[in-house]
């Protein structure tokens, strides 16, 4: 969803929304130069959101907030590493040259990327995760039973 926000954001936002977005990209470049990832993070979603906007798809901002709601939280909150950070501000930084430029195509490519790299990040963490108690519980007793 957001690789097509992003192509369609590059035909349809105007200049002021640019001008917007690279406000905030500012603020995030300043929250990753400081390190501080809760600002950072704020920024990131904002990006996120306003590109959508931007996309002037009403469908696509539907699902988009149906979607986002369910893993705003990971999404937006998941501690990173710093070269998985590194990693992330420099695929902000070719989002918003594709955008200054329209090119549609790279910005699909970028948040294609991007997004790919953030669902990998949030899986690892996932599995870092301690098992809830159910799921501990339910594995005791299967290690408890004897083999047929």
């Amino acid at each position: 969803l957001e690789a097509l926000a992003g192509e369609q954001a590059c035909e349809r936002i105007t200049v002021d929304e640019l001008d917007q977005l690279a406000e905030l990209h500012s603020r995030m470049r300043a929250a990753f130069a400081a390190h501080e990832l809760a600002p950072y993070y704020v920024c990131n979603r904002q990006i996120h959101e306003a590109i959508v906007r931007a996309a002037r798809n009403p469908v696509l901002a539907a699902q988009y907030a149906i979607l986002n709601a369910r893993i705003r939280r990971i999404r937006f909150d998941s501690p990173m590493s710093p070269a998985i950070w590194a990693r992330a501000m420099a695929e902000h930084e070719g989002m918003m040259n594709a955008l200054q430029r329209r090119d549609a195509d790279a910005m699909a490519s970028i948040l294609k990327t991007h997004l790919k790299h953030k669902s990998d990040a949030i899986l690892q963490v996932m599995r870092e995760l301690p098992a809830p108690a159910a799921v501990r519980r339910r594995r005791a007793k299967t290690a408890d039973k004897p083999a047929p």
